[in-house]
Protein backbone atom coordinates (compact mmCIF):
# COMPACT_ATOMS: atom_id res chain seq x y z
CA UNK A 1 0.00 0.00 0.00
CA UNK A 2 1.45 3.42 -0.49
CA UNK A 3 3.84 4.17 1.98
CA UNK A 4 3.40 8.18 1.42
CA UNK A 5 1.04 10.27 -0.02
CA UNK A 6 3.11 11.42 -3.05
CA UNK A 7 6.03 9.18 -4.49
CA UNK A 8 9.62 10.16 -3.51
CA UNK A 9 11.37 11.96 -6.33
CA UNK A 10 14.95 10.19 -7.01
CA UNK A 11 17.16 13.38 -8.13
CA UNK A 12 20.33 10.79 -9.12
CA UNK A 13 20.87 7.61 -10.27
CA UNK A 14 23.82 5.57 -10.31
CA UNK A 15 24.25 1.95 -11.88
CA UNK A 16 24.96 -0.27 -8.80
CA UNK A 17 28.06 -2.19 -8.09
CA UNK A 18 28.01 -5.04 -5.69
CA UNK A 19 26.78 -8.82 -4.90
CA UNK A 20 22.94 -8.29 -6.29
CA UNK A 21 23.22 -9.28 -9.73
CA UNK A 22 19.67 -8.67 -10.36
CA UNK A 23 19.92 -4.77 -8.77
CA UNK A 24 20.80 -2.59 -11.59
CA UNK A 25 20.26 1.23 -10.36
CA UNK A 26 20.42 2.59 -6.78
CA UNK A 27 18.80 6.26 -6.85
CA UNK A 28 18.96 9.29 -3.96
CA UNK A 29 16.66 11.75 -3.28
CA UNK A 30 16.51 15.22 -2.54
CA UNK A 31 17.78 14.19 1.36
CA UNK A 32 20.39 12.17 -0.17
CA UNK A 33 18.62 9.40 1.27
CA UNK A 34 19.70 6.16 -1.11
CA UNK A 35 17.20 3.77 -2.29
CA UNK A 36 17.70 0.04 -4.29
CA UNK A 37 15.53 0.59 -7.40
CA UNK A 38 13.68 -1.88 -9.30
CA UNK A 39 11.81 -1.82 -12.31
CA UNK A 40 10.53 -3.74 -15.53
CA UNK A 41 13.07 -5.25 -17.23
CA UNK A 42 13.77 -8.08 -19.97
CA UNK A 43 15.26 -10.54 -17.77
CA UNK A 44 12.74 -9.47 -14.43
CA UNK A 45 9.12 -8.09 -16.12
CA UNK A 46 7.45 -7.91 -12.74
CA UNK A 47 10.45 -6.78 -10.65
CA UNK A 48 8.60 -3.51 -9.51
CA UNK A 49 5.45 -5.64 -9.24
CA UNK A 50 6.84 -8.74 -7.03
CA UNK A 51 8.49 -6.44 -4.60
CA UNK A 52 5.69 -3.83 -3.75
CA UNK A 53 3.30 -7.54 -3.55
CA UNK A 54 6.09 -9.45 -0.91
CA UNK A 55 6.85 -5.90 1.06
CA UNK A 56 3.79 -5.44 1.83
CA UNK A 57 3.14 -8.83 2.92
CA UNK A 58 6.25 -8.30 5.24
CA UNK A 59 4.15 -5.41 6.84
CA UNK A 60 1.20 -7.21 7.35
CA UNK A 61 3.11 -10.26 8.82
CA UNK A 62 5.28 -8.45 11.03
CA UNK A 63 8.11 -9.72 9.51
CA UNK A 64 11.29 -6.91 9.46
CA UNK A 65 12.09 -5.16 5.82
CA UNK A 66 13.58 -1.92 4.73
CA UNK A 67 11.58 1.29 4.13
CA UNK A 68 10.03 1.14 0.80
CA UNK A 69 7.85 3.71 -1.77
CA UNK A 70 7.15 4.02 -5.08
CA UNK A 71 9.85 6.47 -6.71
CA UNK A 72 9.48 8.30 -9.32
CA UNK A 73 13.23 8.36 -11.54
CA UNK A 74 15.14 10.82 -13.00
CA UNK A 75 13.45 9.49 -16.68
CA UNK A 76 10.04 10.25 -15.35
CA UNK A 77 9.32 6.56 -15.05
CA UNK A 78 7.76 5.10 -11.15
CA UNK A 79 9.81 2.43 -9.93
CA UNK A 80 9.97 0.44 -6.61
CA UNK A 81 12.37 2.01 -4.06
CA UNK A 82 13.45 -0.14 -0.98
CA UNK A 83 15.58 2.32 1.13
CA UNK A 84 19.05 1.45 2.05
CA UNK A 85 19.50 0.45 5.64
CA UNK A 86 22.51 1.73 6.19
CA UNK A 87 22.77 0.98 10.20
CA UNK A 88 22.00 -2.87 9.29
CA UNK A 89 24.87 -5.27 9.06
CA UNK A 90 24.64 -7.67 6.24
CA UNK A 91 26.74 -11.00 6.05
CA UNK A 92 30.22 -10.81 4.41
CA UNK A 93 31.52 -14.21 4.44
CA UNK A 94 35.34 -12.98 3.96
CA UNK A 95 35.60 -11.08 7.01
CA UNK A 96 33.10 -12.84 9.86
CA UNK A 97 33.23 -16.39 10.91
CA UNK A 98 31.00 -19.39 10.77
CA UNK A 99 30.36 -18.70 14.24
CA UNK A 100 29.27 -15.57 13.69
CA UNK A 101 27.15 -16.01 11.43
CA UNK A 102 25.75 -18.33 13.26
CA UNK A 103 25.27 -16.66 16.29
CA UNK A 104 23.15 -14.11 14.51
CA UNK A 105 21.05 -16.35 12.76
CA UNK A 106 20.31 -17.63 15.84
CA UNK A 107 19.53 -14.58 17.51
CA UNK A 108 16.92 -14.25 15.13
CA UNK A 109 15.66 -17.35 15.14
CA UNK A 110 11.56 -16.37 14.74
CA UNK A 111 12.14 -13.50 11.92
CA UNK A 112 14.74 -16.09 10.38
CA UNK A 113 11.70 -18.93 10.26
CA UNK A 114 9.30 -16.33 9.33
CA UNK A 115 10.95 -15.19 6.22
CA UNK A 116 11.48 -19.07 5.71
CA UNK A 117 7.60 -19.54 5.17
CA UNK A 118 6.77 -16.90 3.10
CA UNK A 119 9.71 -17.48 0.90
CA UNK A 120 8.11 -21.06 0.48
CA UNK A 121 4.81 -19.91 0.29
CA UNK A 122 5.49 -17.97 -2.92
CA UNK A 123 8.05 -18.89 -4.04
CA UNK A 124 11.13 -17.53 -3.58
CA UNK A 125 14.48 -19.52 -4.92
CA UNK A 126 17.13 -16.63 -4.13
CA UNK A 127 17.22 -16.41 -0.44
CA UNK A 128 21.18 -16.63 -0.07
CA UNK A 129 22.74 -15.77 2.57
CA UNK A 130 23.56 -12.49 1.12
CA UNK A 131 19.61 -11.74 0.92
CA UNK A 132 19.65 -11.24 4.89
CA UNK A 133 20.02 -7.89 6.85
CA UNK A 134 20.70 -8.36 10.78
CA UNK A 135 19.60 -5.02 13.12
CA UNK A 136 21.17 -5.48 16.07
CA UNK A 137 22.31 -3.76 19.76
CA UNK A 138 22.85 -5.90 23.03
CA UNK A 139 19.38 -6.58 23.74
CA UNK A 140 17.93 -7.72 20.20
CA UNK A 141 18.92 -9.28 16.73
CA UNK A 142 16.22 -8.65 13.84
CA UNK A 143 16.27 -10.58 10.71
CA UNK A 144 15.37 -8.04 7.82
CA UNK A 145 14.53 -9.43 4.60
CA UNK A 146 15.05 -7.78 1.03
CA UNK A 147 15.34 -7.88 -2.37
CA UNK A 148 12.30 -10.26 -3.32
CA UNK A 149 12.57 -10.02 -7.11
CA UNK A 150 12.87 -13.09 -8.21
CA UNK A 151 10.00 -14.29 -6.54
CA UNK A 152 7.96 -16.35 -8.33
CA UNK A 153 4.07 -14.98 -8.58
CA UNK A 154 2.43 -17.75 -7.61
CA UNK A 155 3.65 -20.54 -9.93
CA UNK A 156 5.20 -23.25 -10.45
CA UNK A 157 5.79 -24.19 -6.42
CA UNK A 158 7.81 -25.36 -4.65
CA UNK A 159 10.47 -23.64 -6.20
CA UNK A 160 13.57 -26.04 -6.84
CA UNK A 161 14.97 -28.09 -4.04
CA UNK A 162 18.29 -27.25 -5.84
CA UNK A 163 17.46 -23.52 -5.01
CA UNK A 164 19.65 -21.15 -2.73
CA UNK A 165 16.39 -21.20 -0.78
CA UNK A 166 15.88 -24.40 -0.13
CA UNK A 167 19.90 -25.10 0.39
CA UNK A 168 19.84 -22.73 2.86
CA UNK A 169 17.24 -24.03 4.44
CA UNK A 170 18.03 -27.40 4.45
CA UNK A 171 21.25 -26.35 6.25
CA UNK A 172 19.43 -24.20 9.05
CA UNK A 173 16.22 -25.76 10.09
CA UNK A 174 18.63 -28.58 12.62
CA UNK A 175 19.89 -25.86 14.52
CA UNK A 176 17.38 -22.69 14.03
CA UNK A 177 14.09 -24.32 13.56
CA UNK A 178 11.26 -22.43 14.89
CA UNK A 179 7.89 -24.13 14.77
CA UNK A 180 6.03 -21.74 16.47
CA UNK A 181 7.35 -18.86 14.13
CA UNK A 182 6.42 -20.75 11.11
CA UNK A 183 2.96 -21.80 12.23
CA UNK A 184 2.53 -17.81 13.02
CA UNK A 185 3.29 -16.54 9.74
CA UNK A 186 1.17 -19.53 8.36
CA UNK A 187 -1.64 -18.08 10.41
CA UNK A 188 -1.04 -14.71 9.47
CA UNK A 189 -1.08 -15.60 5.70
CA UNK A 190 -4.63 -17.21 5.94
CA UNK A 191 -5.40 -14.17 7.43
CA UNK A 192 -4.58 -12.28 4.91
CA UNK A 193 -8.44 -11.75 3.00
CA UNK A 194 -8.80 -11.61 -1.14
CA UNK A 195 -9.89 -7.68 0.32
CA UNK A 196 -6.44 -6.89 1.51
CA UNK A 197 -4.68 -8.19 -1.19
CA UNK A 198 -6.91 -6.71 -3.85
CA UNK A 199 -5.51 -3.29 -1.82
CA UNK A 200 -2.23 -4.35 -2.43
CA UNK A 201 -2.84 -4.57 -5.93
CA UNK A 202 -4.04 -1.36 -6.45
CA UNK A 203 -1.80 0.40 -4.88
CA UNK A 204 0.71 -0.63 -7.15
CA UNK A 205 1.47 1.77 -9.80
CA UNK A 206 -0.73 0.83 -12.78
CA UNK A 207 2.54 0.85 -15.01
CA UNK A 208 3.86 -2.23 -13.37
CA UNK A 209 1.61 -4.42 -14.75
CA UNK A 210 -1.57 -5.26 -17.03
CA UNK A 211 -4.93 -5.24 -15.38
CA UNK A 212 -5.27 -8.67 -16.72
CA UNK A 213 -2.94 -9.40 -14.74
CA UNK A 214 -3.46 -8.21 -11.39
CA UNK A 215 -7.02 -9.92 -12.14
CA UNK A 216 -5.23 -13.14 -12.35
CA UNK A 217 -2.91 -13.22 -9.29
CA UNK A 218 -6.20 -11.78 -6.99
CA UNK A 219 -8.12 -14.61 -8.57
CA UNK A 220 -5.40 -16.92 -7.44
CA UNK A 221 -5.22 -15.49 -4.11
CA UNK A 222 -9.42 -15.78 -3.85
CA UNK A 223 -8.74 -19.46 -4.70
CA UNK A 224 -5.72 -20.60 -3.43
CA UNK A 225 -3.80 -18.76 -0.86
CA UNK A 226 -4.77 -20.71 1.80
CA UNK A 227 -4.32 -24.31 0.07
CA UNK A 228 -1.13 -22.96 -0.40
CA UNK A 229 -0.48 -21.49 3.35
CA UNK A 230 -1.49 -25.53 4.27
CA UNK A 231 0.80 -26.85 1.95
CA UNK A 232 3.52 -24.78 3.30
CA UNK A 233 3.07 -25.55 6.78
CA UNK A 234 3.47 -29.29 5.27
CA UNK A 235 6.74 -28.69 3.26
CA UNK A 236 8.43 -27.02 6.73
CA UNK A 237 7.36 -30.00 8.53
CA UNK A 238 3.93 -27.82 10.66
Amino acid sequence: MQKSLFPTKLVIEQPYIGTSKMLKVVGFDQQDRKYAVKFSTPEEPEAALTEWICYNLCELLGIPHPDFDQVIRTNGDTAFGSRWDESALQLNASEMTQGEVVALFVRGKADTNSIAAIDQFLPNPDRHLGNYLFRTNQKITRVVAFDWSQSILFDPWPANSSSATMANWRDMRGLLKDRESIRSTIEGLKGISPETFESILNSAHPTWSSPERIKQLLNWWYKFSTIRAQDTARALGI
